[in-house]
């Protein structure tokens, strides 16, 4: 049994390519648990930001309407993920299809992730209990593990996302311009990555030049 933690945020496009493929990857390979993770990437980028000032700000004790903070990105991802902690508690197949309609709502069809109604819409479309729904999304336990998560994050050295774990393998980024559209080389890439990964681990970066 393979055990796989990912970390990621709905604001990252490398995140919607790396969550696609690993659900993929759940779904088929019966030996392979995926446990998904969520990081704020609007919480690592205020600490950046103000860590010699001495303020405080957590994305999980804002209200829904809070305001963006300043940066590249004016996009907002609590709502997000507190409707993807209650789609979870409904179990691994819902919550596969309410998180990737969430990266789709957003990077495909550019929809406003942090609006309730169109949380609200994915929810009916991928299956949901909606009141059960609304009830987990708007729970103390909902913050408390966006709380967690992130934190545990952090303390393995998680600087974005996505970032995966295998078993006890070193907290390793992964960026992916795209997923292959053959299905057996997904699965051949899943596994290249899984080797490198807890085999290879004096191999510490490989950097395209066209990524600069």
């Amino acid at each position: 049994m393979t055990t796989i933690t990912l970390y990621y945020d709905y604001l990252c496009p490398f995140a919607y390519r790396a969550v696609q493929l690993f659900t993929e990857i759940e779904q088929t390979r019966p030996k392979i648990t995926v446990d998904w993770r969520f990081l704020s990437l609007e919480q690592i980028n205020y600490d950046l930001r103000n860590r010699d000032d001495g303020e405080s700000w957590h994305i999980w004790a804002q209200n829904l309407d809070y305001a963006p903070l300043r940066g590249r990105s004016r996009q907002r991802s609590l709502a997000a993920f507190l409707a993807s902690y209650a789609a979870s508690v409904q179990g691994p197949e819902v919550f596969a299809r309410f998180r990737l309609a969430v990266f789709s709502a957003h990077h495909d069809d550019e929809r406003d992730m942090s609006d309730p109604g169109t949380l609200l819409d994915i929810g009916r479309r991928a299956g949901l209990d909606l009141n059960a729904f609304q009830a987990h999304w708007r729970s103390a336990e909902a913050r408390n593990r966006l709380r967690l998560d992130h934190e545990q994050g952090r303390s393995i050295q998680a600087f974005g996302v996505p970032t995966i774990v295998i078993n006890d393998s070193e907290a390793t980024y992964l960026r992916l311009t795209s997923n292959p559209s053959d299905a057996a080389e997904r699965q051949s890439l899943f596994d290249y990555l899984v080797h490198t990964i807890v085999q290879r681990p004096y191999l510490q970066e490989l950097k395209r030049a066209s990524a600069q």
